[in-house]
C-alpha cells in the first residue's frame, strides 16, 4: 500500500507489473490494514475504512476531537485514540463498542505492548496499561 500526494491510495501486488490504485480520497494523514480493511485518518478527524480490491468505502466513523495519527487493531476492533484522552474500540463495522478516557490527559500517540498492553504518549508523559478482552 501507498500513498501518493496525500489524498490517492494505490497497493502494490507482488509479482504485478503495475500498482492497482484503489481511488482518491479526501486528504489523509495515515494508512494502515486491519481486519481485511484498509483505514484511512482523514485530517485527523474521522476514519475511513474501504475494501483493499476495489477502493469502495465499507464504513467511516466521524470524530468531533482530533484523532490519534495510530488507530491500533485489537482483537476484532480497532482503538481509536483522540488529543483529549478518550480511547474507544471501535467494531469492523465501524460501530463504537466501548469507551473511556485518560483523566486530564491530552493524549498524543498510541503504540501496542508486546504483552497485550498499551503504551500512550500524553502531554508531559508516558505510560503503559494492560488491556482485557
Amino acid at each position: 500500500m501507498a500513498v501518493c500526494e496525500g489524498s490517492s491510495l494505490v497497493t502494490l501486488g507482488i509479482g504485478e507489473d503495475e500498482p492497482a490504485r484503489l481511488g482518491s480520497y479526501d486528504p489523509f494523514g495515515a494508512v494502515g490494514h486491519v481486519h481485511g480493511a484498509v483505514w484511512m485518518l482523514r485530517s485527523g478527524r474521522g476514519l475511513l475504512a474501504v475494501d483493499p480490491a476495489d477502493g469502495t468505502a465499507l464504513w467511516s466513523v466521524e470524530a468531533d476531537r482530533k484523532m490519534v495519527t495510530d488507530p491500533l487493531p485489537y482483537v476484532d476492533a480497532l482503538l481509536v485514540g483522540d488529543a483529549n484522552g478518550g480511547l474507544r474500540k471501535v467494531g469492523p463495522d465501524g460501530r463504537t463498542v466501548e469507551g473511556c478516557s485518560l483523566p486530564g490527559r491530552r493524549l498524543d500517540a498510541l503504540a501496542a505492548a508486546g504483552d497485550g498492553g498499551l503504551f500512550f504518549a500524553a502531554k508531559g508523559t508516558f505510560g503503559c496499561f494492560a488491556l482485557a478482552p
